[in-house]
């Protein structure tokens, strides 16, 4: 998951860090989809800094925890999801009367085109317009069980978590169903969601309109929205990085959704009956600058001005 918005270095948070504004609760971040690590913007909350990042590739797990110098950051081998919401989506495809039109393009994108022509063989070295990237075949393991948000947190004793971050490339949303006591009752600040603007159209389809619906039912708004474009193979753009995945043109496929707490609203207390404490509100303030907000971190500060005091 990518944001173009994000700011880094975050002096704001940088200073709140080093008052000791945080570290009266830590600043707890879950990562459900944590290839290549928990992204380096969160290092800013040093020793505060309670990572927890979940993988399906068994090798990438081992090798980020062997390179991890911090004993606050680890990471599981573990699918993430909902049993119940597949068997849900089970029972519904069994319905005599379903019927679901998908409008998913993929199978008819440039990027999708590009790597059904490179071989086995070839596959180490990818050549697009952009250059070239050296992928070398590695030796996968997937990890098999398959375990709620929810289970596992509680299971584990995890009491508090500020900020959750979903990218798993197609389970988004079962991640959030099986998240759904966490997301309600363990005061998340907010989420940051990868999701499908098309594919299958019903209630459980992993798609932005559910996403968006069920989150909102949790008390999070949207905050922020990066696109991802895919050009058709009929007529391809270029690529916006070394590897065959956006391009610079093309219908948008995919976004990062940023949801978070309005704290600000005049009326989200008494709707939501939530209290935050003034750490976590220092901690969602850090959220709102470090994904290029400013505006909406000084609205907090300012309409939080008696509960910081």
């Amino acid at each position: 998951m990518q944001n173009k918005r994000l700011i880094n270095p975050p002096y704001l948070t940088r200073a709140l860090v080093k008052a000791g504004l945080v570290n009266r609760e830590g600043f707890h971040l879950i990562d459900v989809g944590a290839s290549g690590g928990i992204d380096p913007v969160w290092r800013e909350f040093g020793s505060d800094l309670k990572a927890l990042g979940f993988e399906i590739v068994e090798e990438e797990v081992a090798r980020l925890n062997a390179e991890e110098s911090s004993p606050n950051v680890r990471y599981v081998a573990m699918r993430v999801g909902c049993p119940d919401l597949q068997e849900e989506v089970e029972l519904l495809r069994q319905n005599p009367a379903f019927r679901s039109w998908n409008n998913d393009p993929f199978a008819r994108v440039s990027c999708w085109a590009a790597r059904k022509t490179i071989s086995k063989e070839k596959a180490g070295r990818i050549i697009n317009p952009n250059g070239i990237v050296n992928s070398p075949l590695l030796q996968q393991t997937l990890a098999t069980q398959l375990v709620p948000l929810d289970s596992y947190l509680e299971k584990n004793s995890c009491n508090t978590i500020d900020f959750l971050k979903i990218d798993t490339d197609g389970s988004d949303f079962a991640v959030l169903r099986g998240a759904e006591r966490t997301l309600k009752n363990k005061a998340v600040l907010a989420v940051a969601v990868e999701t499908q603007l098309h594919g299958e159209e019903h209630h459980l389809a992993n798609r932005f309109s559910n996403i968006d619906n069920f989150l909102r039912s949790c008390g999070f708004s949207l905050f922020d929205f990066e696109i991802h474009r895919y050009s058709r193979a009929a007529l391809p753009s270029r690529f916006t990085a070394p590897l065959f995945a956006q391009t610079e043109r093309g219908q948008t496929l995919w976004g990062d959704a940023l949801y978070a707490r309005d704290i600000a609203h005049p009326d989200y207390r008494t709707c939501w009956g939530l209290s935050l404490s003034p750490s976590k509100l220092i901690k969602l303030c850090c959220i709102f600058e470090i994904f290029g907000l400013p505006d909406c971190a000084a609205e907090l500060l300012i309409s939080n001005r008696v509960v910081l005091d």
